[in-house]
């Protein structure tokens, strides 16, 4: 099937939950014409996903993120996208603040899975367990979310 919308989901490194969505969205929505892309407000350019990121999503849900690089927010990342999707309150809010005219299309993760009040903490320098439970939580609100598209 062509893909026909994007949805961005944003972090702050691009190494941890916004990959792990971004796969995992991808893995559900594979026949929806929705494609997930990822992105960081504060990454640096080319970082892998985090050991324990690639861990928890090979090891639970069979899906491989050895090819992530990082990148940073900017307007060719969110272009034409139908939804740019903050893992907290906080990505929300500084989304809307450097993307105003998009302010239409920016949520939480939660907000788009219908549950406002779940947001997603950043697990980098957890242990496994942390970024199991951090992918677990990710991939129900994601279900959710394809559902709902």
């Amino acid at each position: 099937m062509a893909i026909q919308h994007k949805i961005v989901f944003v972090c702050t490194g691009n190494t941890c939950r916004s990959p792990m969505a971004q796969a995992l969205f991808n893995h559900h929505a594979a026949s929806t014409g929705w494609q997930a892309v990822s992105c960081g407000l504060a990454a640096f350019e080319g970082d892998p996903a985090s050991p324990h990121a690639l861990e928890a999503l090979q090891t639970d849900y069979g899906l491989d993120l050895s090819g992530h690089a990082s990148r940073a927010v900017s307007p060719s990342c969110i272009e034409d996208a139908d939804w740019i999707v903050g893992m907290t309150e906080s990505h929300k809010m500084m989304l809307a603040r450097i993307f105003p005219e998009h302010v239409e299309h920016i949520v939480t993760i939660g907000e788009l899975a219908q549950e406002p009040d779940v947001s997603i903490p950043d697990p980098f320098g957890g242990d496994l367990a942390t970024y199991r439970k951090t992918a677990k939580v990710l991939n129900e609100l994601i279900e959710k979310i394809v559902k709902r598209l």
